[in-house]
C-alpha cells in the first residue's frame, strides 16, 4: 500500500519548484503562508526544489505570522478593489 502523505507532498513541492522554474515573469524571492509553513516535510521538499537564484522564506521573517495568510489576502484584495486593480482574469470569469 503506497502512503499518499508523503507522495502529495512531494508532489506538490515539485510542482511548485516547476512552476517556480517556467514563470513568465521573473522573481527574486519566495514569501511562504499559511498552514503548509508548519510542515517541515513539506517545507524541506520546497527549498530542494526551488532553483537556486531565487530566496524562499516565510512571512514571519517579516513580522507578520504565517497563519495570517487568508487575513493577508483579503486585505489585499480589498486594497485592490479600493484603488481599482482587477483582483480576478476576465477568462477565468467567463469559463474561456
Amino acid at each position: 500500500m503506497i502512503n499518499t502523505q508523503p507522495l502529495l507532498r512531494r508532489l506538490i513541492a515539485e510542482f511548485v519548484g516547476y512552476s517556480f522554474l517556467h514563470m513568465a515573469v521573473v522573481v527574486s524571492g519566495i514569501m511562504a503562508s499559511g498552514g503548509g509553513t508548519r510542515n517541515s516535510y513539506l517545507m524541506e521538499r520546497l527549498y530542494a526544489q526551488m532553483p537556486s537564484h531565487l530566496r524562499m522564506t516565510t512571512t514571519n521573517e517579516f513580522g507578520v505570522p504565517a497563519a495570517f495568510k487568508e487575513t493577508i489576502k483579503f486585505a489585499t484584495l480589498a486594497h485592490a478593489i479600493i484603488i481599482g486593480l482587477s483582483n480576478n482574469d476576465w477568462c477565468s470569469e467567463n469559463g474561456e
